[in-house]
């Protein structure tokens, strides 16, 4: 697993594998959110884009929610679940992207 100072050297505040049925695989968040709501209220965000997505052929892979220190990154990860990182202001997707192909091992044991 890794661990909250590697997290913050790639600019992450948070990381979490979620199910499409909301169940938490794996998270390193921070300790103020509550982790089953977080992830029962981004699976929503996530399906409910998925059924746009699918409605207007858009061809989206992941979502963005821009803040004002951090920004919030929804990545498709397979059919079954997705990836929920909490990423410095406006880091590029293709940025974030590599970053998490470097730790995507890690998030998986």
């Amino acid at each position: 697993m890794i661990d909250e100072n590697k997290l913050r050297e790639l600019g992450f505040r948070g990381i979490a594998v979620i199910k499409r049925d909301g169940s938490l695989e794996n998270a390193i968040l921070p300790d103020h959110l509550d982790r089953e709501t977080i992830s029962l209220m981004i699976a929503t965000i996530f399906s409910s884009s998925e059924i746009i997505n699918d409605e207007i052929n858009f061809k989206m892979d992941y979502i963005r929610i821009y803040g004002d220190e951090w920004d919030l990154a929804i990545i498709k990860k397979d059919n079954y679940s997705f990836y929920v990182i909490i990423t410095k202001y406006n880091m590029p997707v293709d940025e974030i992207k590599e970053k998490l192909m470097k730790i995507n091992n890690d998030l998986n044991s």
